[in-house]
């Protein structure tokens, strides 16, 4: 063979070499990183949408209080970046502790906050304006908006998928199944009583809350009272007017108990309702049944519901239920 058509065939096949190891080089980098690639993930929030997560996210802003409490069962304090100043307040919240250890306290955090917060995941609940929501995705931010849990089965379904989009689907399953387990406990020892129900109302300032189809009237349910103002048929949302009081008549009345913010027109609110002439002569007023509770049984659409289960059948039936463990349900050490 001649030397140059040798020289020529031995130049492509070192060319065709050098080609074929670059392309396994090229088919080897993917494989290379293929732990960064395997951390990536993909949830669906409760408005459809289709949220692609890179890693577990580090810096958590929620924009309401029940998130933050969530939230803070599924993840440690570090993981958050803000929190609401309800959050410090014993008196409806079960975290004062974590919330100690975060920083920044803000309610429905603005846009210039959420640029300076840096957060890398946004929890929303449902409601928010469009308008927001889109702010913050022009900031690159990935949103999740979950619903306000209505019921205990709703707050289970989304606390599930919290843990989901947090990347902490075991700590969600752990919570899950403690909820279960207090809820059969609970359901066990009510099933002992010899009493008939008693009926409850609760009066609130918003004059609004408490009716059919909402989280409290779903714990009245599982702590073996009846919620008077739904056993009346009304629906939540619906203005309860003094004439309802009157007709309902029920065994006891529930209101807030004190607590470091509560405001000023609520305690008006409270001391007009006890000085009220036209309700003196309730079965309620009568047997002294004016009953005071923790705000953090009442607004409790998170996994802590268990303990105003327990704690309003103190209050309804005797001491129950031992309370002394009572604090922040989480499902990490």
């Amino acid at each position: 063979m001649p030397y140059k058509i040798k020289w020529f065939i031995n130049l492509v096949i070192l060319v065709f070499c050098v080609i074929s190891c670059g392309c396994m080089l090229q088919q080897e980098k993917p494989a290379s990183g293929s732990a960064a690639v395997s951390t990536a993930y993909e949830v669906v929030d409760d408005a459809g949408n289709i949220i692609q997560m890179q890693a577990k996210p580090q810096r958590i802003l929620t924009t309401h209080f029940h998130l933050d409490t969530m939230l803070l069962g599924l993840v440690p304090p570090e993981r958050l970046v803000a929190i609401t100043p309800l959050a410090s307040d014993p008196g409806i919240s079960y975290m004062v502790e974590e919330a100690e250890k975060i920083t920044y306290k803000m309610d429905n955090p603005s846009l210039e906050a959420v640029i300076m917060l840096k957060p890398d995941l946004i929890i929303t609940r449902d409601g928010t304006s469009e308008e927001r929501l889109q702010g913050y995705r022009d900031l690159g931010i990935r949103v999740f908006i979950s619903k306000m849990p209505l019921s205990i089965e709703e707050m289970k379904k989304r606390m599930v998928a919290l843990s989901l989009v947090v990347g902490e689907q075991k700590a969600g399953e752990r919570i899950v199944q403690q909820i279960d387990a207090d809820l059969l406990e609970i359901e066990t020892v009510l099933s002992k009583l010899k009493q008939e129900k008693k009926r409850g109302f609760l009066v609130s300032q918003m004059n609004t809350y408490g009716g059919k189809g909402c989280m409290f009237d779903d714990i009245c349910t599982h702590a073996g009272i009846i919620n008077a103002i739904a056993d009346m048929g009304i629906p939540n949302g619906q203005l309860i007017s003094k004439e309802l009081m009157v007709k309902s008549n029920p065994d006891f009345f529930i209101l807030s108990g004190n607590r470091e913010m509560l405001s000023d027109n609520a305690k008006e609110y409270r001391k007009e309702f006890l000085n009220d002439l036209a309700l003196q002569h309730l079965k309620a007023f009568q047997n002294d049944s004016i009953m005071y509770i923790p705000d953090r049984y009442i607004y409790v659409s998170n996994q802590n519901c268990v303990w105003a289960i327990k704690g309003i059948a103190n209050v309804a039936y005797g001491d129950l239920f031992d309370m002394k463990n009572e604090g922040l349900i989480k499902g990490y050490l």
